[in-house]
C-alpha cells in the first residue's frame, strides 16, 4: 500500500515530511483535503493541522514524528 500524506506542499511541514519519505525511497501520494472538516479531524488529526501521514493502519499527525 502506498503511503499517503495529507496536506499541501505549500506548507513547509508537509514539504519536510514528503522529502523525508522521498529520501527513504518510499512511494507516497499527496492528498489535498479540508483539514478543518470533522471527518479529517476525527480520523487523522484532532487539532486540524497538517501534515498527516497514513501507512495502512498507522496514522501520524506531527511532522517531527513522521520524519523519524
Amino acid at each position: 500500500m502506498t503511503i499517503k500524506i495529507y496536506g499541501s506542499f505549500r506548507s513547509p511541514f508537509v514539504m519536510a515530511a514528503g522529502l523525508t519519505v522521498y529520501v527513504k525511497d518510499q512511494e507516497f501520494e499527496l492528498l489535498m483535503t479540508n483539514i478543518k472538516s470533522p471527518e479529517y479531524m476525527n480520523k487523522f488529526n484532532p487539532f486540524g493541522k497538517m501534515p498527516s501521514y497514513q501507512d495502512e493502519d498507522i496514522i501520524l499527525f506531527e511532522s517531527k514524528a513522521i520524519m523519524r
